[in-house]
C-alpha cells in the first residue's frame, strides 16, 4: 500500500500494491483531447478522474455538457476532479476564452450545478460556490436556490430539524444553499426576505445565522430596506461573536 497526495485538495490518497504501477503510468501520461472526450463518453469510470484533471480546454458546447454531467451522482474523485476543473477554467484569467463563454452561458447546467453545491464532500461545494458569480444566469440560480432552500425550512421540515432527524444532513444542505447565495449579486425580493428572516431566527444553529450575517454584510445595497435593516440589527446583537462580527468590525 501506498499513500499519494491528491491533486486537487492535498488529502491523502490510499493505493493497493496492484493499482500503484498502473497510477504511475496514467500520471505521467499525456492524453490527446478526443482521447479524454471519448474517455468521458464511455461508461467504464475507473480512472475517469485523471483524464478529466489532464483537460486543458473545451471545443464544444456537447464537451461542456460532458463535464457537467460528470459533476454529480458519478464516485468522488471524478465529481471532485470536475469541480476542480470548474473552478479552473471560470477564472478570471479565462475570462475571453471559448472554455469560459461554453460554460457560463450554459443555464441547462444549473440543476448540476444546485445539485453539487450540496455535495457530500465539502471540498466540492467550495470549488462549485467559488465559480458561481461567474455565471451569466445569476437569476435564475439565485430563485432556484432560494426555492430549494425554502423547502428546506418549511414548517413542517424545520420541525423535523428541530427534532434532530436527519439533523446532519438538512443543516449540512442548508448551510451551504447559503454560503452560495453569499456569493452572488442578489437582487432583493420577498422570497429572499422570507429566507432571511426564517434563518436569523434560528437560535439553535449559530452557523445558519452566520451566514445571514455574511449574506447582507456583502449586499450593502439591502441596507436601505426596514426589514432587512431590523435583521442586520438583531444579528449585530447576537451572543454568538462569529454571526455578530460582521457588524461590529
Amino acid at each position: 500500500m501506498v499513500i499519494f497526495k491528491s491533486m486537487i485538495n492535498d488529502e491523502n490518497i490510499i493505493l493497493p500494491d496492484n493499482e500503484i504501477q498502473n497510477a504511475f503510468v496514467l500520471a505521467s501520461k499525456s492524453f490527446e483531447y478526443n482521447e479524454i472526450i471519448e474517455k468521458l463518453k464511455s461508461n467504464d469510470d475507473k480512472n475517469k478522474a485523471i483524464y478529466i484533471l489532464n483537460l486543458k480546454d473545451l471545443k464544444t458546447q456537447n464537451d461542456a455538457n460532458l463535464l457537467f454531467k460528470h459533476l454529480t451522482d458519478y464516485p468522488n474523485d471524478i465529481r471532485e476532479a470536475c469541480a476542480f476543473k470548474l473552478y479552473e477554467f471560470l477564472n478570471e484569467n479565462h475570462k475571453n476564452s471559448q472554455t469560459f463563454f461554453l460554460l457560463a452561458n450554459n443555464e441547462n447546467a444549473i440543476d448540476k450545478l444546485i445539485k453539487s453545491i450540496n455535495d457530500i464532500n465539502p471540498s466540492i461545494c467550495r470549488l462549485v460556490i467559488g465559480t458561481l458569480d461567474k455565471f451569466s444566469f445569476q437569476k435564475p440560480l439565485q430563485e432556484k436556490i432560494i426555492k430549494k432552500s425554502l423547502e428546506m425550512i418549511s414548517s413542517e421540515n424545520l420541525y423535523t430539524i428541530k427534532k434532530g432527524y436527519k439533523i446532519n444532513k438538512q443543516i449540512f444542505a442548508l448551510y451551504w444553499n447559503l454560503e452560495a447565495l453569499s456569493h452572488l449579486n442578489l437582487k432583493l425580493n420577498n422570497n429572499l426576505k422570507e429566507l432571511l428572516t426564517k434563518c436569523a431566527n434560528m437560535n439553535e444553529f449559530y452557523t445558519i445565522r452566520e451566514k445571514i450575517s455574511k449574506i447582507i454584510y456583502n449586499n450593502t445595497k439591502f441596507n436601505d430596506d426596514n426589514d432587512i435593516l431590523y435583521i442586520k440589527n438583531k444579528l449585530k446583537l447576537d451572543s454568538c461573536f462569529y454571526v455578530s462580527r460582521f457588524f461590529n468590525g
